[in-house]
């Protein structure tokens, strides 16, 4: 079966979404780069995120560049496997528990969408902003 034929989400191709998430890939690395050369490590907030996602931009490459992620959940979060790089919270992205500009990067990946009314995803985009200098928020477009 060819990739074309297997598909994945809403009838988009496996290679297609393969292609998004690599590219995304690079774009989060640029910024990981680019707040490691000023500061030698980078924080990050991953606003509903999970530990297995960040695979795409790889641990070793994580590791190099001396990150740390804070994966933040509304629901109970599991403990993550890789606690060298990895702690969880959890809180809601509309409302988050942390000071003005504690992260160096705050990222969100397909989350926007879920957070409810217009008044929410404001609420949601003014907390990424606050957290954060750098912000990184994906949502789809199908």
């Amino acid at each position: 079966m060819s990739d074309a034929a297997v598909t994945g989400h809403q009838g988009v191709s496996s290679s297609t979404l393969s292609h998004f998430r690599k590219k995304r890939a690079r774009y989060i690395r640029d910024l990981i780069d680019a707040i490691h050369a000023e500061k030698g490590s980078c924080s990050i907030l991953d606003i509903g995120g999970i530990e297995d996602y960040w695979n795409v931009v790889g641990i070793e490459y994580l590791n190099s560049k001396n990150v740390r992620i804070e994966l933040i959940n509304m629901e109970k979060h599991p403990p993550p496997r890789d606690t060298s790089i990895f702690s969880v919270q959890r809180g809601d992205g509309c409302s988050l528990p942390y000071h003005d500009n504690s992260f160096d990067l705050v990222h969100s990946n397909s989350v926007i969408e879920h957070v409810g009314d217009w008044t929410h995803k404001v609420a949601f985009s003014t907390e990424c902003r606050r957290i954060s200098p750098r912000y990184y928020v994906q949502t789809p477009n199908f």
